[in-house]
């Protein structure tokens, strides 16, 4: 059990050193939805920024140690989208998937089916929040709540909305930054999810 524990820390000390590995996300493609695309921005992530392709909707109030993140920049339009997919790859990191506040039913559906994802284990709340600014007005017009998941290097997939189009789609990040600063359930969940990637690679 030590062992592990241990292994588990150093999962969690890795991410920490942002810059060791560069970009956490490598590449993002839309699989399905409609036409609009979407766009990776590597270290992107910034107070002021457009969360999306095809509205001037900007995020704020994002967390400082998140300052600096790669950014998938969907379209808010495939919140209608069905069947809706997206294809991330990244190196080790944490991808974090943001999700509405108004939505009733939190996580979605995909996000705890690693047979779907590709990932080691499904998405934890962080219980963290963004904002988004519809109007780029200097306004917080809605929230939008971080569940985040380990991912190896790898290719993954993330599925739809699953709002019948009521709601904004989400958000996708990835960083090696963990947040908030780290509880002792958090860390230990998250790092043994990173032990469970190893010894599956293995």
């Amino acid at each position: 059990m030590r062992f592990k524990l241990c292994v588990a820390m150093l999962s969690l000390a890795l991410l920490s050193s942002s810059s060791a590995f560069g970009a956490v996300i490598t590449d993002a493609v839309k699989l399905a939805g409609n036409a609009t695309a979407i766009n990776l921005v590597e270290g992107g992530l910034a107070d002021g920024v457009d969360a999306y392709t095809d509205r001037n909707h900007v995020l704020v109030d994002i967390p400082a140690p998140l300052i600096g993140s790669d950014l998938v920049q969907v379209s808010n339009s495939d919140k209608t989208s069905s069947p809706y997919e997206v294809s991330i790859t990244t190196n080790l990191g944490l991808i974090y998937v943001g999700l509405d506040d108004r939505l009733t039913s939190q996580p979605l559906s995909w996000m705890n089916d690693s047979a779907y994802t590709g990932l080691p284990d499904g998405f934890l709340s962080t219980g963290t929040q963004i904002g988004i600014d519809e109007g780029n007005n200097g306004s917080v017009d809605q929230t939008f709540t971080l569940w985040a998941a380990l991912a190896g290097p790898g290719t993954y997939t993330l599925g739809k909305q699953d709002d019948g189009g009521s709601r904004n789609n989400y958000i996708i990040l990835g960083s090696r930054t963990l947040i908030p600063e780290p509880s002792s359930v958090t860390i230990l969940a998250l790092g043994l999810m990173g032990l469970i990637s190893l010894i599956r690679r293995r």
